[in-house]
């Protein structure tokens, strides 16, 4: 077991460098990224703001056109938030309940993670942003910082800046803080429902420095349920595996990990560990999660199609329902009409 831990732990060094938040407050290095990160700022890319330290009107603006979208389409397809009208998100079930994992049954996870919220224009163009930036990992890990922000903020800069405030708690190493940084957490979980993963991946990485690893095992794999490529929670299971002393799920997890780049030319890379000799390459992964983020977001397209196929099929039930009422009326109105004059002609 030492020896499979002092492998992976070596390896893991070497080739992930400082890019995996889940262990931010344990590797070294890492807390720097994250921390960077809280100075918000917008992308190169599409201009999506991320959050602006500083100018409160530019959070709040944002904050509202997320909101308001979704409402705005929840509403229009007179929907809580899933494309499914018999399932909803824990945003509208657990609105002031905290998450307990336990009370939670994991068929219910499985619809929630089956029927994920309606997809509007924001959270579109967020999804493309994702996946290009995930396809850039393929050649580079310059797109790790932005991938957090954009997981960070992705129910806007006021909800980020509530999770930033649990990173301060964890950090402080105190368990009054971890309390306090695990009930926040919870709360933020309850409101915001699970679809956003970064909440639940910061409350496995708390889990996992109290050692309570079976729950932090659960919620990595949940984040994993919903966001396979989360390269955080990947290399969180690894950590966790150690932890529950379980050699060969240590090498199951790292098997699943982002795998380290290319070596430069004229490097040598790292033998890797027992059991990861075939790992597959970078390239090989990113193809792989492309798959799965392509899939995802085309789900979530059809799930909105079909939303709107149920609202067309209910205006025209309801057109067709109006048109028989105004026929009932015109016959029932008409009918004594046709009566009298009968009557007058005898």
């Amino acid at each position: 077991m030492k020896l499979v831990a002092a492998w992976l732990s070596v390896w893991h060094v070497c080739t992930t460098n400082i890019c995996h938040g889940f262990v931010s407050h344990v590797g070294t290095g890492s807390i720097a990224i994250i921390r960077s990160s809280s100075s918000f700022t917008t992308s190169t890319t599409t201009g999506i703001l991320y959050g602006t330290s500083g100018d409160a009107n530019s959070e709040e603006d944002e904050d509202m056109d997320v909101e308001r979208e979704r409402q705005r389409l929840e509403s229009l397809l007179g929907s809580t938030g899933s494309s499914n009208s018999t399932t909803t998100d824990t945003t509208t079930t657990n609105k002031d309940k905290e998450l307990d994992l336990s009370s939670l049954p994991m068929d219910e996870w499985n619809q929630q993670i089956r029927h994920p919220p309606l997809l509007t224009s924001i959270g579109r163009e967020r999804m493309e942003l994702e996946i290009t930036l995930l396809e850039s990992l393929a050649e580079s890990d310059d797109a790790i910082p932005e991938l957090w922000n954009l997981w960070y903020n992705a129910r806007g800069a006021s909800a980020a800046k509530e999770l930033y405030q649990t990173e301060s708690l964890v950090a402080q190493g105190q368990p009054a803080a971890w309390k306090q940084a695990e009930e926040l957490l919870r709360h933020i979980i309850a409101k915001e429902g699970i679809h956003w993963v970064e909440p639940l991946n910061r409350l496995a990485t708390l889990m996992f420095l109290q050692s309570r690893h079976e729950e932090s095992q659960q919620l990595c794999q949940l984040v994993l349920a919903l966001k396979p490529w989360h390269f955080g929670a990947l290399s969180g299971l690894v950590m966790v595996q150690q932890g529950l002393q379980n050699p060969q799920g240590m090498v199951d997890a790292a098997r699943q990990r982002m795998p380290p780049l290319p070596p430069a030319k004229g490097e040598t890379p790292p033998s890797p560990p027992p059991g990861l000799e075939d790992l597959e390459t970078r390239q090989q992964w990113v193809d792989r999660m492309l798959d799965c983020a392509n899939a995802r977001l085309l789900r979530q397209e059809m799930g909105l199609e079909e939303s709107f196929a149920d609202l067309d099929d209910k205006t025209k039930q309801t057109d067709s329902n109006l048109n028989n009422k105004e026929d009932t009326t015109t016959t029932t109105t008409t009918s004594p009409k046709e009566e009298d004059e009968e009557d007058a002609w005898q």
